[in-house]
């Protein structure tokens, strides 16, 4: 369940009906859960949108960053990418925000290990700065409002200048089916995705002059009661403020991931009237686990993974919980049995609901060129299998990594799910 939206919900589970018709008594009824809201503890600028996730350059793909983003709004980011001499490489960042939709300029780093036997060899890692980094999720007018609204806005920029090189841009884009279609509302207001499920995390985008910059509190707030969603708007600030809102923001609204169900959702005028008001309009949610597969996936395992007995690694997981089969990619920044940052990807499928089968690992080469990533064709290379157990581990939050690179034995790790 969730995120749900600021309000109070009454939980109910029922059983299913035996074979012979009989109806059990509720395992539980109507428990009451309040839901607060996180906003109201938000400071300049006040981000609008959530950008955590994992971004990629499809015209060059075999590279890309993984970006998470708490409650708070403080970011992560690790790129996962080449160094100019083709191997592979990984980099974090840490970026603050200097506006709703585009974060300062911070160091880029990575880490070195004393050699061992294993990956990641035991040890301290000692790090390094590489250079500076930043993000921009400012887009121009043109792209906020596409027709016929299903082009993305789900882009970015990522600007990077590795020591005693040259500043370079790369644009970004959300990877692989993190960029729904949207249905009208009416006026310029839109629902995403335009069908939503219960694995979907859906958002409502109002128009531009409702830029959250403009905003003297909170820019707006996300209640529901029932079925029905609100949001509220907030006051209207001084001219001082508006520097901080982008020239051509889309307000882009997170409702959270909802319960199959039927829903209105409505935005209502502050004390201080706008020149905006969406009256209550419906729409549904489906169930996404009716069209699952055996062997039936519980949880949504994507985010982000590590050891904090061993900080300095760690593994980023996309599960695809809206596709029959809960696909899934995972990619490991750690070092090699010499010490240095590498990475591996692997694509498990499951064996049961909380374990899956082991699948090659595999990292990728490049050719030597000028810059990072080079701009050459990458070469791909198993070494080794690895695979993923959440089997009794603390309802979600823990797994094993058990892996093997080639003519090395099996190892196991256990990883928890970050948090701030």
């Amino acid at each position: 369940m969730g995120p749900l939206p600021a309000g109070t919900y009454a939980l109910t589970i029922n059983y299913s009906p035996l074979p012979s018709g009989l109806v059990l008594p509720p395992l539980l009824a109507d428990y009451p859960i309040i839901v607060s809201d996180g906003r109201a503890a938000k400071v300049m600028p006040w981000v609008r949108r959530n950008y955590s996730g994992h971004w990629w350059d499809p015209a060059d793909p075999g590279w890309g960053l993984f970006v998470w983003q708490d409650g708070m709004d403080n970011l992560l980011a690790a790129w996962f990418t080449y160094a100019a001499d083709g191997k592979p490489a990984w980099y974090v960042f840490q970026p603050a925000w200097q506006t709703s939709t585009a974060t300062q300029t911070a160091a880029l780093a990575n880490a070195v290990r004393p050699p061992g036997l294993y990956s990641p060899p035991l040890g301290p890692g000692t790090a390094t700065a590489a250079g500076t980094a930043s993000l921009d999720f400012t887009l121009p007018l043109s792209e906020e409002f596409p027709a016929p609204y299903y082009t993305t806005i789900d882009q970015a920029k990522l600007i990077y200048q590795f020591n005693g090189g040259s500043t370079q841009t790369r644009t970004i884009k959300r990877f692989n089916g993190e960029n729904p279609t949207k249905k009208s509302l009416g006026g310029r207001a839109f629902l995403s995705p335009a069908n939503p499920t219960s694995t979907d995390y859906i958002k409502v985008s109002l128009p531009y002059t409702l830029c959250g910059g403009q905003y003297s509190a909170n820019s707006h707030q996300v209640t529901m009661t029932g079925g029905a969603i609100e949001i509220k708007l907030g006051q209207s600030a001084s001219p001082a403020i508006v520097p901080l809102c982008p020239t051509g923001p889309n307000e882009e609204i997170d409702l959270g991931r909802l319960p199959a169900g039927d829903y209105t959702i409505s935005v209502r005028q502050s004390s201080n009237p706008r020149s905006f008001e969406l009256a209550p309009v419906p729409f549904r949610v489906t169930d996404a686990r009716a069209g699952k597969f055996a062997p039936f996936v519980r949880l949504d395992y994507s985010g982000q993974w590590w050891d904090p007995n061993d900080p300095g690694w760690g593994l980023f997981i996309w599960q695809d919980a809206a596709s029959p089969n809960d696909s899934m990619l995972a990619a490991w920044f750690t070092y090699a049995a010499d010490g240095k940052p590498s990475w591996y990807v692997f694509q498990p499928t499951w064996q049961t609901s909380t374990a899956t089968k082991v699948a090659p690992m595999a990292n990728v080469t490049r050719l030597a060129g000028a810059g990072s990533p080079p701009p050459t064709t990458g070469t791909p290379a198993v070494m080794g299998t690895a695979s993923l157990d959440f089997t009794n581990l603390g309802g979600g939050d823990d797994a094993k990594i058990t892996y093997t690179f080639t003519g090395g034995p099996t190892l196991t790790r256990t990883i928890k799910r970050f948090k701030p």
